[in-house]
């Protein structure tokens, strides 16, 4: 007769051997040469590649900056987070939960970064369809017209 932490083993195995068979199917793709004659396709952006693209080298620099303080700030508070214990192994134990502090706080910084670009994107989205709509659009065109003497 199995145990639970035996049968969850053997779940965690099962499920880390198909995420490994979608990475391979994934990998595989179509090969660049299909003998028909066809170019290969370039693969799809990505939506975190579009994001990327679509940011302005001034946000990056201040997203970079503020992952740099991030990192800085726990490398201070990783050694204080080092528990003093006398058994055997401890401290592995403690070198991970420090990784797991720090990146809990990585993780909560891309979490505020994301928040802060989606409600940016959201107002911008705003403000596009407020400029599209018909009444709107009417008036800028004809505002336009008389600029321009049409």
């Amino acid at each position: 007769m199995k145990t639970t932490r035996e049968r969850a083993e053997e779940k965690r195995a099962e499920k880390l051997e198909r995420v490994r068979e979608q990475v391979q199917e994934r990998l595989a793709g179509d090969p660049a040469d299909d003998r028909g004659g066809a170019p290969a396709l370039p693969a799809a952006r990505t939506a975190a590649e579009a994001t990327w693209a679509a940011v302005s080298m001034r946000e990056r620099e201040g997203l970079i900056a503020r992952i740099r303080q991030t990192r800085r700030s726990s490398a201070g508070t990783d050694q204080q987070a080092l528990p003093s214990t006398s058994r055997p192994g401890s401290d592995e134990l403690g070198a991970l939960e420090v990784r797991i502090v720090h990146l809990e706080q990585v993780v909560q910084g891309l979490q505020d970064s994301v928040h802060r670009e989606s409600a940016r994107l959201s107002k911008r989205i705003g403000e596009l369809e407020a400029r599209t709509q018909p009444a709107a659009l009417g008036k800028a065109l004809s505002e336009d017209a008389r600029k321009r003497g049409l």
